[in-house]
């Protein structure tokens, strides 16, 4: 889950439980005057492959950017990173040692080699 507060700051919350369930849910912003406020609850489905989940992000992160959010290239990585499932926590833990400075496209191309990997090199 992640909030998007008064000054357009994006603060993830990763609900372990929710990521199990495979849950995906809708964005939604609202604006009240100048105040935006988006609620995204976006996790990778067990059956999604990396790529389409994280065009689904890219969507939600748009449209986030639309609405005047302060939505930054680290804080999108962070996110993704929350929302994928337990596969690939090996990856995320090699990410955070090795300090890698990705853009998003890029990041993609690293999850869904890691992906091939995991699925015994199947195109999926």
């Amino acid at each position: 889950m992640v909030v998007v507060d008064d000054n357009g700051q994006w603060w993830p919350d990763y609900n372990e439980n929710e990521s199990d369930n495979g849950l995906i849910g809708v964005a939604t912003v609202t604006r009240s005057g100048d105040d935006i406020r988006c609620l995204v609850n976006v996790w990778q489905k067990p059956d999604t492959p990396v790529k389409y989940h994280i065009i689904t992000l890219m969507v939600y992160f748009d449209e986030a950017t639309d609405n005047k959010a302060n939505l930054d290239q680290n804080t999108q990585i962070e996110v993704v990173l929350k929302s994928l499932t337990k596969n690939f926590v090996g990856f995320k833990v090699a990410y955070n040692f090795g300090d890698k400075k990705l853009k998003l496209a890029q990041l993609m191309k690293e999850l869904q080699s890691y992906e091939l990997v995991l699925n015994d090199s199947q195109l999926v």
